[in-house]
């Protein structure tokens, strides 16, 4: 039907058929383009409705526990293929236990029904290359400056210089471009540091740390775990192996 109007309309015989194609494209994509689909959030809901479920401004907290401990879990959010939980754990044990988030995993099943495992990333590794990536821009900082001024000095060998008026006004204005390309580098890196050290920060103090935990104490914090979510994932499954024994919480995926 669009073909009969675009061809009854723009004469098709008139134009050569690789403009008319063009137009009829860009018609179809101009319609299509009102019907973009809405993305989807992916949450992670549990099964069942049990008492072990409590809820604080609006979160869904999950109540685990065994002789040595109590848990509480709570799923906060997905980021770039990152599951992020916020967990607490009691020593109800008369030892002392160490504590290691990079040991919790979990396990799912994919669109394409392949079993995948998950495994919380480390946060002492995440911080030291937050540290060395903060180092590397800190050295080409240093570097920049170094180079900066030995520019500065050469600026200045060469106002002593006999120079034509042209020759004087040419080399000020490239003396001017290089500085400007200084300082819009210098605001770069800047930024990036900052921007390294806010996440350094808030991943220093937020997450779950390797801990000895001993009898009676808590500990919380946020745990990152690799995987990907979409309305095909099933038996999503969080376990948290803590001295000799494995808790798990059971997970469906409901989009929002």
């Amino acid at each position: 039907m669009l073909y009969k109007v675009l061809k009854s309309t723009l004469k098709v015989s008139k134009f050569p058929s690789f403009v008319f194609y063009c137009i009829a494209l860009l018609i179809v994509l101009s319609l299509t383009a009102c019907f973009v689909n809405r993305p989807s959030v992916f949450v992670l809901k549990n099964p069942n409705n049990s008492s072990e479920i409590l809820w604080m401004n609006g979160k869904e907290l999950i109540k685990l526990a065994n002789d040595n401990v109590d848990l509480i879990v709570n799923y906060d959010s997905s980021r770039f293929g990152t599951l992020i939980f916020d967990v607490l754990i009691q020593n109800n044990s008369d030892e002392i236990l160490v504590l290691s988030p990079d040991v919790f995993y979990c396990t799912y099943t994919n669109r394409l029904n392949e079993n995948l495992t998950g495994y919380a990333l480390d946060p002492e590794t995440l911080i030291r290359n937050y540290d060395k990536q903060i180092d590397k821009s800190l050295k080409q900082k240093r570097s920049n400056e170094l180079n900066n001024s030995l520019f500065l000095l050469f600026d200045i060998a060469e106002s002593f210089q006999n120079k034509t008026e042209e020759e004087r006004k040419e080399y000020n204005i490239k003396s001017d471009e290089r500085e400007q390309q200084y300082y819009n580098e210098l605001n770069r890196i800047e930024s990036s540091l900052l921007v390294l050290a806010n996440k350094r920060q808030q991943l220093a103090t937020e997450s779950l740390r390797k801990t000895s935990l001993f009898p009676g104490q808590q500990l919380s914090g946020k745990i990152y775990i690799s995987a990907y979510l979409d309305k095909k994932v099933k038996d999503f499954t969080l376990f948290f192996p803590i001295k000799n024994d494995t808790l798990k919480v059971i997970y469906e995926v409901d989009s929002v």
